[in-house]
């Protein structure tokens, strides 16, 4: 008869070498994901954005429309309606230009970078409205007075 230490250490490489196949933790597959936005640069003497829109779902999103608010620790806000966008289908990029509009913003002596938060919310006529936040750093294009990247 086989002891009983024996067993026990058989009994739990057994569990483990079984737990180490299994599947791990669940996730979302890739053609599920939310949207990603991203700002490729943002001018504050006259409100000019240009922003990267990834569609990371496997349904095509149909009459899309897009408005998004950028605050900075400087308190330097600026903020757009409604922009139509063209069918996004999976993963598609989509570069928005945001139009300059005529602002008061303070542009003088701007810092080398800005932390700012991005809100966006997404909507179109076969997805619910979706939010986009996103916290991070903008820098200044070296030579400009108020061109961040």
């Amino acid at each position: 008869m086989i002891n009983k230490k024996i067993q026990i250490c058989l009994l739990s490489l057994t569990i483990s070498l079984l737990s180490a196949c299994s599947s791990g933790i669940p996730r979302k597959p890739v053609n599920e994901l939310p949207s990603d936005i991203e700002i490729v640069s943002v001018n504050f003497s006259n409100a000019a954005w240009k922003l990267r829109l990834t569609h990371r779902q496997k349904e095509n999103r149909i009459n899309g429309v897009i408005g998004c608010d950028l605050g900075t620790d400087n308190d330097n806000t600026l903020a757009f309606d409604g922009i139509e966008l063209p069918e996004l289908s999976y993963q598609l990029t989509e570069v928005i230009d945001v139009p300059a509009i005529p602002t008061k913003l303070e542009t003088t002596d701007m810092p080398k970078k800005i932390n700012y938060q991005l809100y966006c919310e997404l909507t179109s006529e076969n997805f619910k409205t979706e939010v986009i936040r996103k916290n991070s750093v903008l820098y200044r294009v070296p030579g400009e007075e108020a061109l961040y990247r």
